[in-house]
């Protein structure tokens, strides 16, 4: 009984202690005119509430997903752009008849000018050589059955590949990063994490590339669609609720353990002797349970195993 009342505390101390989600901005952006001097060109830029610098521009976040810009000086609109908020990210859209745009701002609220700073976090820029050309693709699905699992750019992905030879001299290569377009059948990732193994070689040599973390540094890896054969899939949600739960229980054992020994009372002692052994317990548990299961596996090619294999789908 009284580990099932410390368990409840436990969890509801985890429900409590989760960190609030990011603001969402839409409405604010929506119900007012904004000015700035750019027309998202460059990496960053603030929008303001009222005109008192005479900026360049004028917008406006339509509630239909339009983003009307007016050019103040030349009085001039532009309705080609299109927007879509996210929490505290927002997508800007351009497509117009030789350049398509796909921008990705961080937003984030000055509380001195009550104005709004983006900054660009990802962007792809495509100039359309002819009206026929396919811009390259900001999301796929992988499909199994009724099963379905659509993919986001900047999804937290592990990419695996295989280059195969004419024996034995394959080469598996793993990277793990931001997904960011699929490319002329060709999947592109800003990879943080990069090994490569060489089933042919006893040892490494300098004309391969061994990492398997990129501190402060990322590389752009290009996948060939037709050499993918597993995508892991990070469970954001999951494992944020596994860390919290590990760090509440941590938490719990360093405040218990101090009063199981001071505390005057037998009976209070005893309790919290308890609750620090419970808590001390379960910190490996929940660790080796959220290495377990941290991640989603998606086999993209047969493996030797004949597990159902995903197929991997996108508009071209």
């Amino acid at each position: 009984m009284k580990f099932i009342q410390i368990s409840s505390l436990c969890i509801l101390i985890l429900i409590f202690s989760r960190p609030s989600q990011a603001q969402n901005y839409s409405n604010t952006l929506r119900e007012t005119t904004w000015y700035c001097t750019c027309d998202f060109r460059t990496d960053s830029l603030a929008i303001f509430p009222s005109n008192t610098a005479n900026y360049r521009f004028r917008l406006n976040f339509s509630t239909d997903g339009r983003l009307l810009l007016f050019d103040l000086k030349n009085k001039i609109s532009n309705t080609t752009f299109s927007y879509t908020i996210k929490k505290s990210t927002i997508n800007i859209f351009y497509n117009a008849k030789d350049s398509l745009a796909d921008l990705n701002y961080i937003i984030r609220k000055n509380k001195e000018t009550k104005s709004f700073d983006l900054s660009l976090y990802y962007d792809m820029r495509y100039k359309k050589l002819k009206a026929s050309d396919k811009p390259p693709v900001g999301k796929f699905t992988l499909s199994k059955g009724k099963k379905t699992v659509a993919f986001e750019k900047m999804e937290d992905v592990t990419v695996y590949r295989t280059k195969k030879g004419l024996k034995h001299d394959s080469i598996e290569i793993i990277s793990r990063g931001n997904f960011l377009e699929i490319r002329n059948d060709t999947l592109v990732l800003n990879a943080f994490q990069f090994s490569v193994h060489n089933f042919y070689k006893t040892y490494p040599d300098t004309n391969h590339f061994y990492s398997e973390s990129l501190d402060d540094t990322l590389i752009r890896i290009k996948s060939p669609i037709k050499e993918i054969t597993k995508i892991e899939l990070q469970r954001e949600k999951f494992n944020r609720v596994v860390n919290t739960a590990a760090i509440v229980a941590l938490g719990v054992f360093f405040v218990s353990f101090p009063l199981a020994i001071t505390v005057e009372s037998s009976e209070a002692g005893n309790i919290f002797g308890q609750i620090a052994a419970y808590s001390a317990l379960s910190i490996p548990v929940i660790i080796t349970f959220n290495m377990a299961i941290s991640k989603r596996q998606f086999q993209i090619a047969p493996s030797v195993k004949n597990k159902a294999i995903w197929r991997l789908d996108y508009k071209k």
